[in-house]
């Protein structure tokens, strides 16, 4: 009969969090690879060329993930919409603005056809057409995959594993929902679950920690917009 000792029961706590670690760093490297970024005619035309379109839509802007840190912002979907996205197969988003002619111009248009479409949108379209059919088209997106298993172990330990040391459960929620999931990574270094930390209890309050979510939320916007700016979306896309 066999029992595990102090050194087996750390190793696994130790496993536990770097498996934890690992999954943001999934998430945060996908992310970067896949969020939206602006790019010229002449990338859609390589794109074309080198049959690496996979979907092409038309948008007239951006959902922001629906306000979940591991959600990256998609397309607002617009038959009118100025900005062509198209994806590829690598899984990167890329857009352009490129608004369609307006009726009348070029061909008339009524009200039983598609709008017209730019010489641009129809090479992607081709593009796309012809390498889904050489390919499938199917794509998971492992930052989200990451994300999300993230988030739902974190809210699993949250809620059933020991209580935190460092604020009430309450607490963590409203921290873990920070931006790029900052918050999330506070609790794993700051808790350590399972480690058995000892010591005097801190049980901050879920009023505290709403308050570090807003104002987290404004530090990193501020931040993230800035260095968009200095590295002109090379650093930061979006």
């Amino acid at each position: 009969m066999s029992h595990s000792g102090p050194g087996r029961d750390r190793w696994v706590s130790v496993a536990g969090r770097w498996a934890l670690a690992a999954l943001w760093v999934t998430w945060a490297t996908g992310t970067w690879w896949e969020i939206p970024r602006e790019a010229s005619r002449d990338t859609a035309r390589g794109d074309i060329a080198a049959g690496r379109v996979a979907e092409v839509v038309r948008a007239d802007g951006w959902n922001d993930g629906d306000g979940i840190w591991f959600n990256n912002p998609s397309a607002r979907l617009s038959a009118d919409g100025v900005y062509l996205v198209w994806t590829t197969f690598s899984g990167q988003v890329r857009y352009t603005l490129d608004g369609r002619p307006a009726a009348g111009l070029g061909g008339s248009v009524s009200d039983t056809t598609d709008p017209p479409t730019t010489a641009l949108e129809a090479g992607l379209r081709a593009a796309a057409r012809q390498a889904t059919e050489d390919r499938s088209s199917t794509r998971w997106s492992v930052p989200g995959i990451a994300g999300g298993a993230l988030w739902l172990a974190f809210l699993m330990i949250l809620a059933a594993g020991p209580a935190p040391r460092q604020g009430t459960r309450v607490f963590w929620f409203w921290v873990g929902l920070a931006s790029f999931g900052l918050g999330v990574l506070a609790w794993l270094g700051t808790e350590r679950p399972w480690a058995g930390l000892a010591g005097p209890a801190r049980r901050r309050s879920g009023w505290l920690g709403l308050g570090y979510l807003i104002v987290s939320t404004i530090v990193v916007g501020v931040l993230t917009l800035g260095l968009r700016l200095v590295s002109g979306g090379t650093l930061v896309p979006g």
